[in-house]
Order: C-alpha cells, then structure tokens, then sequence
C-alpha cells in the first residue's frame, strides 16, 4: 500500500506542562485496539454460550438416564418382587389365586411357588369358620342353657360346652392333618424335577379335594355332635 495515499488522522492531546508540543495516537491504532478488545471478549462469550449448550445438553443426557434407570427400577420392583402372591400380609381370593395361576407363562422359582402354596392353603380354608358357625347354630339352645358338670380348683366346667369343645378339636385336627399332608407332598414335588402343569395339576385337585373334605366335615360333626347332644340330654332328664 502507497503510504502517500494512506489518511492518517490525529487526535492531539495537549500537555499543559509542555505547550507547544503535540502527540498524537493513530486512529488506525486506536481502532485495532477496539476491534481486538471486541473480537476477545466476541470469544469469550463465544465460549461460554458454547459451554453453556454443552452442560445443559450434558444435563439433559443424565436426566435421561436417571429416568431410565429409575422406570427399569420401578418395573423390576414390580415385576421380580410386588407380585400379587408374595404379600403374605393378605390372603389372595379364590378368583385372584387362579387370575395368577392363569397369568404365569412359566414356572416360578420355589420361593415364589412356597408363597402360592401359602396362599392355596388360604383359599383351601374359606368357609370353614362358616362351617363352624353352623355347626354352633345347631346347638345353640344347649350352650345358652348349659349345665354345670364340674367345679373345682381348676375352674368350672359346663357339660354342653364341653361337647361343643371336643368337637371343634376332632373337627380342626382332620383339617390339620390334610393340611400338613399335602403342604409335604408339594414341597416334595418342587423339590424334584416337575413342570409347571405338575405344580397347576397338584393345586387344583388339592383344592378339588379341599372342597370334598369340608363338605364331609360338615356332615360328620354335624351327625356326631347332634347325636352326642341328644345322648347327654337324656341322660340329664333320667337322672
């Protein structure tokens, strides 16, 4: 570039302590030193923005991942350990034990399977406190009118309260002795190699049978008790 085509202008600056004596600074200086402040802090800004996009581009991903994370979490809690038949606090109903029996595609683990059985017994047992009731019923007149039999130290003993008594252990000791009979039998058949149809199969004709042993309770104590209720009654009136 010719410098005697180059304009140059001059800002003067006048010392009060040497008059007479210009100095001057170069527009062109002045101006690159403005366009280097502006293009440095351009960068600055540059930068941050740029640090900016990546954090919160860096938040969003963990967030993402974080969500992920914590759905996979909530659907193995509820998958692998809130299954219907491993709350033993509640007793599953007839309908919702087979609604889980039909909705298993394969077989559960013996744990799982424990868990099921508890709840088979559960469901097996419905009713029988009715049975009971009844049963009660069927007496009650005796009961509300008993007769002292004994008195002593020990306390004091009524006649027909005690047949009462004897009948509810012959009838919850059968009921036991299912009860301890098949829990073995299955605890056996998950003990051993066994499919899962096996384990359907053995639940289903257990509560078949459940069904057939509390109507056959019914009518045996329902028999024995009216029939040892008549005998003593009459032995009272002979005496």
């Amino acid at each position: 570039m010719n410098k005697n085509n180059c304009s140059l202008f001059r800002f003067y600056l006048v010392n009060e302590k040497e008059k007479g004596k210009l100095h001057y600074i170069s527009f062109k200086f002045l101006f690159l030193s403005i366009y280097m402040i502006g293009f440095y802090c351009n960068f600055l800004n540059n930068i941050y923005e740029e640090n900016i996009v990546h954090s919160k581009k860096y938040i969003e991903i963990i967030s993402r991942k974080l969500y992920e994370f914590e759905n996979n979490s909530n659907y193995k809690r509820i998958t692998l350990e809130n299954k219907p038949y491993n709350d033993l606090s509640k007793n599953l109903t007839e309908k919702e034990l087979f609604d889980v029996l039909n909705s298993l595609e394969e077989c559960p683990s013996k744990e799982d399977l424990r868990n099921i059985w508890t709840h088979t017994l559960g469901v097996a047992k419905e009713g029988l406190d009715d049975i009971l009731n009844v049963l009660k019923g069927s007496i009650q007149k005796y009961l509300d009118n008993d007769i002292i039999g004994t008195k002593n130290h020990m306390g004091t003993s009524f006649i027909y309260d005690r047949i009462w008594k004897g009948n509810i252990f012959r009838f919850s000791r059968t009921v036991a002795a299912e009860e301890v009979e098949y829990t073995n039998k299955f605890l056996g058949l998950i003990n051993e190699k066994h499919t899962f149809d096996d384990i359907l199969k053995f639940i289903y004709s257990f509560l078949d049978h459940f069904n057939s042993l509390k109507k056959e309770l019914y009518k045996k104590h329902q028999e024995e008790l009216l029939q040892k209720i008549t005998q003593t009654s009459r032995s009272l009136e002979n005496k």
